[in-house]
């Protein structure tokens, strides 16, 4: 079996009238067998401030609708009612560019949910291990359960996603032994798009509002890092930090 090299992915599932530099796997770090101690930097990791924000929002759009993206599984931690951190890994759902929000959909009984309502802070890591990229957004979150966006999104949620939400067991709680947590009847099938409405309640989608964008790029020739920042969203700053 032949596997796609990882070098390859970005020019392979991307569109070209996103961004010149996400089309081309040159915008990408050189692979690892062809890395040398040279000063000359990779396209991908030059340009200003500006240029990398319009990138990292380009990267984060089209992560979204491509499962296959390594952006596509970001991790988020919230702080529990101890205020000790909890991180997991989720599905980027969706990114409003102009309202400058990250999309995930959840289980409403779940304890990220209950985290949240205790303390609306919301960490975001995204790594992309073929560009050596690395995002971490601040934000703040909100829940939603029966507004209009929560509703669409619901409406435009598969059956096989719809399945998660049918869950017996509120996620978390305890078991006596193992169970997958699907209903019997749909655990070696997708149910009918008529019965996923039972799991309705337990839908939330979570909107988390970006406060920063810290943006680090991995190199030999010298690492780059920069900070922009935003408050109610309107743009407040930007800068080059030490890695």
């Amino acid at each position: 079996m032949q596997i796609a090299s990882p070098w390859s992915i970005y020019a392979r599932t991307s569109s070209p009238q996103l961004h010149p530099r996400i089309t081309s796997p040159e915008r990408c770090a050189r692979p690892p067998e062809t890395f040398a101690l040279e000063s000359t930097p990779t396209p991908f990791r030059t340009g200003s401030l500006e240029e990398r924000l319009t990138e990292s929002w380009d990267l984060l759009q089209v992560a979204v609708d491509d499962p296959g993206h390594e952006l596509h599984l970001p991790s988020i931690a919230t702080i529990d009612a101890d205020g000790h951190p909890r991180s997991r890994t989720v599905v980027l759902r969706g990114f409003d560019r102009e309202r400058l929000a990250l999309r995930i959909h959840t289980d409403l009984r779940s304890p990220k949910c209950r985290d949240i309502e205790s303390s609306p802070v919301a960490s975001w890591h995204f790594y992309d291990r073929s560009c050596k990229l690395q995002l971490r957004l601040r934000t703040t979150a909100t829940i939603h359960t029966d507004s209009p966006a929560a509703n669409d999104a619901w409406a435009s949620a598969t059956a096989t996603s719809r399945r998660a939400y049918l869950a017996p067991h509120q996620p978390s709680s305890p078991l006596e032994q193992w169970h997958p947590n699907i209903p019997d009847e749909y655990q070696r099938t997708v149910p009918p798009i008529a019965a996923t409405e039972a799991g309705r309640p337990n839908f939330a989608l979570i909107i988390c509002e970006i406060q920063e964008l810290d943006r680090l790029d991995l190199g030999y020739d010298g690492h780059r890092r920069s900070r922009w920042r935003w408050r109610e969203g309107e743009f407040h700053s930007s800068e080059w930090l030490a890695a």
